[in-house]
C-alpha cells in the first residue's frame, strides 16, 4: 500500500477534515512533534499511524524519520493544514509510475495560490528565485510533492535542520525523472501558520549549505581564501621579521629589498599544506585523493610556483604594487589552475 507521510504539529482541527478527504486506499502515517497528545490521540482515533516525538524537531527530520519507517515504494509528503488538497494523491501517485519524484507546484500552467496576502506572495516568489540555480523545478519550495523510496539519496546524509526537505532531496538525489503537477495552494481554515522568522532563517541557512554542496568551486574558494589569509599573513612575518633582516645584512640594497621573493616560497608552501588538508577533508569530501594526494598536490603547487613568483616580480616591481597586494592578486590568478587541476587529476576517485 502507498504511504502519506504528514508532519504535524497542533494540527488536531485538521485531522477529521483529514480523514475524509485523503484517498482510502493508502496509508497515512502522521510524524507529530506537538508539545501535547491531541493531534496524536485524534490521529490515532482517525486509523492513522503516528509517530509522536518528544519535542519541536522540524518539518524536514519528521519527513525524514517518516520516511526511514515506512515500508511503501510510493510516497507522498503533505501537510496537514489542508492547503496541499488531498484530492490530488492519486494523480501524484499515478506520475510515480512513470518518474521518480512528482512536485505539486503553483507555478506551472494551471496551478496558483487562494487569497495569498502580499507578502506571502513576495515571500514565496523570492525563495523560488533564490533556489533557481540549484534546479530548474518551477516550486521548488514545495512542501507537497511524492516520490519513489528505492531512488532515495542516503537518509543519514540530509539535513534535518532544514524546513524545505523537498529543495534538499532534488539537489542530493540521483533523480532520472522529475514532473511537476500543477495544484493550487488553498487558504488555511484551522489552526495558525507555522511560517515564521525562524522558517526563513533556517531556509536560507539551507540555502548555503546546499550551494555549497552542489558547487564545489565554492568550497574550494573558501579553502582558498584561508590559504590565502595564512599565506599573506606568514609572507608579511617572514620577510618582515626574518628574510628581510638578513639579507640586508649579507646581500646589496637592491637584492635586499626584492626579499619578498624568498619569503614567497615558505609562506606558500605552508598554504599548500594547510589547502590540502581542508580540501581533503571538506571540499572533496566524497572523492578519493590516494595515498599519493598531497604529493601529487605539492608537485601540482610547485610547478606553478614560478608562475606565481614570476607574477608577484612583475606587479611589484613594474606595477608599483605592494608585495602582499601583489601576491594576492598572484593567487587570484592561478586560483581556476589549481582547481582544474586537483579536480581532474588529484581527487578523481570516488569513495
Amino acid at each position: 500500500m502507498n504511504t502519506v507521510i504528514i508532519p504535524t504539529y497542533s494540527e488536531q482541527e485538521n485531522i477529521a477534515e483529514l480523514k475524509r478527504r485523503l484517498p482510502k486506499d493508502v496509508n497515512v502515517l502522521i510524524v507529530d512533534d506537538s508539545p501535547n497528545e491531541l493531534t496524536a490521540d485524534a490521529a490515532r482515533s482517525a486509523g492513522f499511524q503516528v509517530l509522536h516525538r518528544n519535542g519541536k524537531k522540524g518539518l524536514s527530520s519528521a519527513v525524514i524519520d517518516g520516511l526511514r519507517i515506512c515500508d511503501s515504494e510510493k510516497v507522498i509528503i503533505m501537510d496537514a493544514d489542508l492547503q496541499h488538497p488531498p484530492e490530488l494523491i492519486p494523480e501524484l501517485l499515478k506520475q510515480l509510475d512513470t518518474h521518480d519524484l512528482v512536485v505539486a507546484s503553483r507555478y506551472v500552467d494551471g496551478g496558483g495560490c487562494q487569497d495569498w496576502d502580499l507578502d506571502r506572495k513576495v515571500i514565496s516568489k523570492v525563495a523560488n528565485l533564490a533556489a533557481r540555480p540549484l534546479t530548474n523545478i518551477r516550486d521548488a519550495v514545495s512542501g507537497f510533492f511524492g516520490l519513489r523510496r528505492s531512488m532515495l539519496p542516503d537518509l543519514n546524509g540530509l539535513n534535518s535542520r532544514g524546513f524545505k526537505i523537498m529543495l534538499e532531496l532534488l539537489v542530493t538525489g540521483n533523480w532520472n525523472s522529475v514532473v511537476e503537477v500543477p495544484y493550487t495552494f488553498e487558504t488555511r481554515k484551522r489552526g495558525h501558520s507555522k511560517l515564521g522568522w525562524k522558517q526563513i532563517t533556517g531556509y536560507l541557512l539551507q540555502l548555503v549549505s546546499l550551494y555549497l554542496y552542489k558547487y564545489r568551486i565554492l568550497r574550494f574558494m573558501i579553502i582558498g581564501a584561508t590559504g590565502t589569509v595564512i599565506n599573506l599573513a606568514s609572507l608579511y612575518l617572514l620577510n618582515t621579521f626574518v628574510i628581510h633582516k638578513a639579507f640586508t645584512a649579507n646581500w646589496t640594497t637592491a637584492v635586499a629589498d626584492r626579499s619578498y621573493l624568498a619569503a614567497f616560497i615558505p609562506a606558500f608552501l605552508l598554504s599548500v599544506v594547510s589547502n590540502y588538508l581542508l580540501n581533503n577533508l571538506w571540499t572533496f569530501r566524497e572523492r578519493i585523493a590516494g595515498k599519493a594526494g598531497f604529493w601529487k598536490y605539492l608537485l601540482m603547487a610547485c610547478t606553478t610556483l614560478p608562475i606565481d613568483i614570476s607574477l608577484v616580480y612583475i606587479f611589484t616591481e613594474y606595477a608599483g604594487l605592494y608585495y602582499i597586494l601583489s601576491a594576492a592578486i598572484t593567487i587570484l590568478i592561478t586560483f581556476i589552475i589549481r582547481y582544474t587541476i586537483s579536480k581532474k587529476f588529484i581527487w578523481k576517485g570516488q569513495r
